[in-house]
């Protein structure tokens, strides 16, 4: 079989996405599709769908290529709320999980009214990336966090 033939038939395998060439002899080329099934091809059938190839590529000079892109936005909101004074460090969690109704409407309102900030929102203790949501909350001194978790 000719050089330009080989050509044309390592082409056709590749437009055809067929993966495995198991024989060449001097007259036909054996191959194996995806589904098993093995086949052979003349080289009057190589140099056939070879020819009508070209004649699609010289005909449609250009094709279609898909851009496409993701983007990752968050919305953050905080609230504050009250709880008793001298509540040991281990109980403010369960306070809280215990009186959701201190904060839930407030956060969903504040939440609804956020703005989206571009990117993972992994910030100010938000740190489970694989996490759709996260809420977490801390006690406040001074104006400074000095205990917190994750609700």
């Amino acid at each position: 079989m000719k050089q330009e033939t080989l050509q044309q038939a390592e082409n056709w395998f590749k437009i055809n996405e067929i993966p495995t060439l198991l024989c060449l002899t001097s007259e036909t080329i054996c191959i194996e599709t995806y589904q098993g099934f093995q086949i052979e091809i003349s080289e009057e059938e190589i140099t056939y769908r070879a020819d009508l190839w070209n004649d699609y590529i010289n005909e449609n000079k250009t094709i279609k290529v898909m851009i496409s892109q993701r983007s990752i936005y968050h919305k953050y909101a905080e609230v504050e709320i009250e709880i008793p004074n001298g509540m040991e460090c281990n109980d403010v969690h369960e306070y809280i999980t215990d009186n959701e109704d201190l904060y839930v409407d407030k956060i969903d309102k504040a939440m609804s009214n956020a703005e989206y900030e571009f990117g993972f929102g992994l910030s100010n203790g938000m740190d489970e990336k694989d996490s759709e949501s996260e809420w977490r909350f801390d006690v406040m001194e001074k104006g400074k966090p000095t205990y917190g978790g994750h609700l």
